[in-house]
């Protein structure tokens, strides 16, 4: 079969198999073939790292390539399709987390530092120095610590269903998933210690822009728990990334559309091609704020998440579908002067860079004092006065009789 992928900064829409583009791709097994490995206990090995037993497995050979599971899962759990396609090309391992599946634990704390300490404890128990790595959902999470703590162990990275913090707006329903699980029982402890991890983790953030590493970030339109957005910002901090997204597809959506994914990877790493950076939009300004300030509106902002990997030239505010300012990118507040008295007034603001403008921000409404509320307080002195003079008017009258 003759396809062509694409592949680049921008956003890759798959649909069906593959987009066709310029890049010349290196496809195996395109067609919807299945794997079956032969995972038995027998076949698991283990690695002394940092004072507890991994066990891993192995399928294939050629570059050495790590997959990283997430949150609740162990190595079992892999597609054997998105498995076996990846072992055509590269020698695959995958591994338990401490704690879980077939790996001891001991008494730490555990953290992603320390989860990310133990990949690449394992890489060079098994010899490497370092190794491509493919890691989901929480695997991705790890796989950004490894590349800001321990970057030269990291060929090339491959970060499924990613975010870099739990703590997010638009992974509030992971952290809801989180917070539900840590202090449930009915959860394995490794599990829950996987949660408290993941809750108190700092997040990577700061860390992308230093992450130098050829990096490919594969996500589904239809992720709820880290939606499709936080890898289009992830995206923008790392300047060597390449983004895909494939239509319809959910969380972790190796185990949904293994072929395309191990396609998209196959192709990722075997290629020599390096991403030509394109701007995108920035994300939209947050923590929107309008406030009755002397009787006029303030409305502050805070600064986009993500610039889009292009500084924010700019913030433009909206009263209704009136633009009523354009401002510099160090401008995050506004007084709006003249308004009518007794009005509410609907607000948004959307940032802009050199790649064009953002969504809108989510709107706020002020509503001012004015004339209105005046008059209801004069009519409502008056009334009080009207009722005095009736019932002093009674008082006198009865004194006479």
């Amino acid at each position: 079969m003759s396809t062509r992928l694409f592949m680049s900064i921008g956003i890759a829409i798959m649909t069906g198999l593959l987009v066709l583009s310029s890049f010349s791709a290196i496809i195996v097994s395109a067609d919807a073939q299945t794997y079956q490995l032969s995972n038995t206990a027998s076949s698991v090995k283990y690695a002394e790292v940092n004072g507890v037993s991994l066990g891993y497995r192995e399928y294939g050979s050629g570059e050495p390539l790590l997959l990283i599971c997430g949150f609740g899962a162990t190595m079992d759990m892999w597609n054997a399709t998105f498995i076996g396609i990846l072992a055509e090309n590269f020698h695959v391992y995958t591994y338990d987390h401490r704690g879980m599946g077939y790996s001891s634990d001991d008494s730490s704390v555990h953290t992603m530092e320390m989860y990310a300490d133990d990949a690449v404890g394992l890489m060079h128990a098994l010899g490497y120095q370092s190794m491509n790595i493919y890691g989901t959902s929480m695997g991705s999470i790890i796989s950004q610590q490894i590349m800001i703590d321990h970057n030269g162990s990291v060929r090339k990275a491959a970060l499924s269903s990613a975010s870099y913090s739990v703590r997010i707006p638009e992974c509030a329903l992971l952290l809801a998933t989180l917070e539900s699980v840590v202090g449930n029982t009915s959860y394995s402890l490794g599990i829950r210690e996987e949660a408290a991890a993941n809750l108190a983790w700092g997040g990577a953030w700061d860390g992308l822009a230093g992450i130098k590493n050829p990096v490919l970030l594969i996500v589904g339109t239809n992720d709820l728990l880290t939606p499709d957005s936080v890898s289009v910002q992830i995206a923008g901090q790392i300047s060597a990334s390449w983004l895909v997204r494939f239509t319809g597809i959910l969380h972790s959506g190796q185990s949904y559309a293994p072929v395309q994914y191990a396609n998209s990877v196959t192709y990722f790493l075997l290629t020599n091609e390096t991403p030509v950076f394109s701007p995108i939009p920035p994300s939209a300004p947050t923590s929107v704020v309008a406030a009755l300030h002397n009787e006029q509106i303030l409305i502050s902002w805070n600064a986009s998440v993500s610039n889009g990997g292009s500084a924010i030239t700019g913030y433009i505010l909206f009263r209704g579908s009136e633009l009523i300012a354009s401002l510099n990118a160090t401008t995050l507040s506004y007084i709006d002067p003249d308004l009518a008295s007794g009005t509410a007034y609907t607000y948004y603001v959307v940032a802009t860079n050199s790649a064009g403008s953002s969504a809108i921000s989510m709107p706020v409404t002020a509503t001012t004092h004015g004339q209105n509320a005046n008059i209801t307080n004069l009519m409502l002195a008056i009334a009080a006065v009207v009722i005095a003079v009736v019932l002093t008017a009674l008082v006198m009258s009865r004194k006479k009789k």
